[in-house]
């Protein structure tokens, strides 16, 4: 049976049999140099959403070490590369990221899911040794328009009451699969109060607990980042989600009313959902129809 180290120095191999267990220590000694031959014009393209195994990266890359003798000669040993020896923009395969999925196969594969069109940027290192840069083109599927949804995953309640706090849940998943026309998105909550014009049916100011409504808290994860009140943006929003977007809001109705509740993805293939809230003074003993 051959055993191979990923890594330098004393190392301890633990074997367990029927009858007990034992413990064999070992030093593996570091070679002189590493020595890579990467052909990555053979490396082939591959697109957003589409399943790329490891051994698409590792079959076109040779790694080998060799230990140099006083003599002159040298002994050779190629290098079995596994996921942890592969990072891409400084991330090892075997990581999940924004970028790409990762997942582990049976007997030390991996298989990576890329989510955004990128050239990437990869390197292998074995015993701390780098191999020079190489890309990996990503490019964006050749098809269809992406469209996105909101799915809720908050439960609304049965009757709203000025001064309470209303958390809003959920996260953006694909309708449908393709192209992203729009990678620079804004992702906004509004809210309209009454329809008789009193407003002017314009989106009221949201920003302060002194206003008719309050958001007191907008989140939302990765590849938004926070902007102005009500308003988060991307500037490279994904053609495939894969787990989906998680969004949370937070709103406090500090006046009883009709109001009409607003959560939008700007952009083609985006999206718009409401709410459409009557809220009751807390010391009524009747609520809004």
């Amino acid at each position: 049976t051959y055993y191979y180290s990923t890594m330098c120095g004393e190392i301890t191999v633990h074997w367990e049999f029927l009858d007990g267990e034992e413990d064999g220590k070992y030093f593996v000694t570091p070679p002189d140099r590493i020595e890579y031959d990467i052909d990555a014009a053979s490396m082939p393209s591959h697109s957003v959403g589409e399943t790329v195994y490891m051994a698409t990266i590792t079959n076109h890359v040779t790694a080998t070490a060799y230990y140099d003798y006083d003599d002159g000669t040298h002994k050779a040993i190629r290098a079995n590369l596994t996921a942890e020896n592969i990072f891409i923009n400084g991330i090892p395969l075997s990581t999940s990221s924004t970028y790409w999925r990762s997942e582990r196969m049976l007997l030390g594969g991996y298989k990576v899911t890329f989510n955004v069109a990128n050239k990437y940027e990869c390197r292998i290192e074995v015993f701390n040794k780098r191999s020079d840069t190489f890309f990996l083109n990503v490019e964006a599927y050749l098809g269809d328009d992406a469209t996105y949804r909101f799915e809720q995953t908050s439960t609304d309640p049965v009757f709203w009451f000025a001064g309470r706090d209303y958390e809003f849940e959920g996260r953006i998943v694909n309708a449908t699969h393709g192209i992203n026309s729009d990678p620079v998105r804004r992702l906004t909550v509004s809210v309209i109060k009454n329809y008789d014009g009193t407003y002017g049916n314009r989106p009221i100011d949201i920003s302060t607990s002194e206003c008719a409504v309050w958001l007191s808290e907008f989140e939302a994860d990765a590849p938004f980042t926070a902007g102005e009140t009500g308003v988060m943006t991307s500037e490279s929003f994904p053609a495939l989600i894969v787990t989906g977007i998680d969004i949370s809001f937070k709103l406090r109705f500090n006046e009883p009313g009709y109001y009409r509740v607003r959560l939008q993805l700007e952009g083609y293939g985006g999206f718009t959902k409401y709410w459409y809230i009557a809220v009751a003074d807390a010391d009524a003993t009747n609520v809004l129809p």
